[in-house]
């Protein structure tokens, strides 16, 4: 059998070093996964408890969320209309920002 050369024994130590600490690197990555699965589990649960609350606190109940949800949906819906047509709108532009935003851009 050849004798390996000290370079070789070098490397061969090296590379048996990185597999443990990639084994450790993925034990360590396991247990943080766990952790980020349960503390987004948390946050789920606490997101559902707030809504919960707030139903309560304005005597509402989960047949009146529907409801409330379509009508913000309609008034952000509309809010963003409403700010797009203003941007839009050559009669409300500020000339002085937009000559400002215009020299201040790069070609």
């Amino acid at each position: 059998m050849t004798q390996l050369s000290k370079k070789a024994k070098d490397l061969q130590k090296k590379a048996t070093r990185l597999e443990k600490e990639v084994k450790n690197a993925q034990k360590k990555l396991a247990e943080q996964q766990e952790v980020v699965d349960k503390k987004q589990q948390e946050l789920d649960r606490v997101n559902t408890e707030f809504v919960s609350q707030l139903l309560v606190d304005n005597d509402l109940n989960m047949k009146d969320l529907p409801g409330l949800l379509s009508l913000f949906k309609n008034e952000a819906t509309q809010e963003s209309i409403k700010k797009r047509d203003s941007l839009t709108d050559p009669t409300t532009l500020n000339k002085s920002t937009t000559n400002q935003d215009l020299s201040n851009s790069t070609y």
